[in-house]
């Protein structure tokens, strides 16, 4: 059967798709993953699990110590975005100056406001687990979530990388470009790949937070504000309330974060097949999508105090690193509301302008 002759596109990405769901070693790969977060999930609730239970209950019943929660709650009575900014410039040694200094004091302006309502419209005292005690959103989002997106990216990376990669393999290549597709079917294959490897990491993430929401139980409290005083965890050495630009009960910021981290798994996807066009072999493209990462994530430990550190953020590594600190009050220069939007938006942008550059590098290469 020759694939081009089938006519249709859809046919094509369909036929490419059974490739990769045929594939036994993309399914060992997810079914490894799911394995090692259950086991890790495991591991950090076993000993909290039957107190958690007790706990939810007694939120359920509105039982909590009322001198604990007024204790947890005071945080607010005196709690200014001014002091947290000069904390972390102390604690961090940034010296911004001029116009740059201006944004950031301005952010955090907008955010002294955003503390207000908190306190105005109750969200500061909804019940939820004592974040001090059992640490639940570093648990979900620093640890499970962010393994989670690495995993993921190494999922449609390879599925990516496989069929993009497939004729080349196969010493087909030369048959497939002289075809009536010819070498548009990479366009195909991107395609099918970003659906295929969606569709496992789909059953990849389900899997991982069924077991974790199976052994948690958030009943009653989906629409708790993560802005609650009792929410509150240790954020490095400082410990405050998560400050988020908009209210945000868990349901919601569950479903921004799951959205968002689709969206930087598909610019991976998109990012690997650029490489690929320009490598035309999947071994070294691989490579080269690791020391990228590694490479951006170097740059973020050092800082210019100017607008060059929030330009620099502007990359998939970054997004990757401050998973579970998306849509709230973050590092001094990425605390606006429209950061996570422009951000993923920069990103979109530059990975699509690499690959139209890739590709039509690629359609004017010779391959004998």
């Amino acid at each position: 059967m020759l694939i081009d002759e089938k006519g249709s596109g859809n046919l094509l990405i369909k036929y490419e798709i059974k490739k990769i769901m045929k594939n036994p070693v993309v399914w060992i790969l997810m079914l490894f993953f799911l394995t090692i977060n259950i086991l890790n999930i495991e591991t950090q609730i076993s000993e909290y699990k039957k107190d958690m239970k007790l706990t939810h209950q007694y939120i359920l019943d509105n039982k909590i110590d009322k001198e604990y929660l007024n204790s947890v709650v005071s945080i607010y009575d005196d709690f200014n975005m001014q002091i947290v900014k000069n904390t972390k410039m102390d604690l961090y040694d940034y010296n911004p100056s001029g116009k740059y200094k201006l944004f950031i004091d301005n952010c955090y302006k907008k955010l002294e406001k955003r503390v207000e309502e908190i306190k105005n419209d109750g969200e500061s005292t909804q019940l939820t687990y004592p974040g001090q005690v059992y640490r639940l959103h570093k648990l979900l989002y620093y640890n499970i979530f962010k393994k989670l997106l690495l995993e993921m990216a190494v999922v449609i990376s390879i599925c990516t990388l496989f069929l993009m990669d497939y004729e080349r393999i196969n010493n087909t290549t030369g048959i497939v470009y002289a075809t009536k597709k010819g070498r548009t079917i990479q366009n195909s294959k991107m395609i099918s790949a970003m659906i295929a490897g969606s569709v496992i990491n789909g059953i990849l993430m389900i899997g991982t937070l069924g077991y974790y929401f199976a052994n948690i139980s958030y009943k009653g409290l989906w629409n708790t504000s993560l802005s609650s005083a009792m929410a509150m965890e240790s954020r490095g050495i400082l410990t405050y309330p998560f400050i988020t630009y908009a209210k945000m009960s868990y349901a919601k910021y569950l479903l921004f974060t799951i959205c968002y981290a689709t969206v930087l798994i598909l610019l991976i996807s998109v990012l690997s097949s650029a490489i690929q066009l320009v490598t035309n072999n999947s071994y070294i493209s691989i490579i080269i999508v690791v020391i990228t990462m590694l490479g951006l994530l170097n740059i973020l430990q050092f800082s210019t105090n100017t607008w060059l550190d929030l330009l620099l953020s502007f990359n998939l590594a970054s997004s990757w690193k401050d998973c579970g600190s998306w849509f709230m009050e973050n590092h001094l220069f990425t605390s606006f509301k429209a950061y996570d939007w422009i951000s993923i938006l920069v990103q979109t942008c530059i990975v699509s302008i690499l690959f139209s550059v890739a590709y039509k590098r690629f359609c004017r290469k010779d391959y004998v």
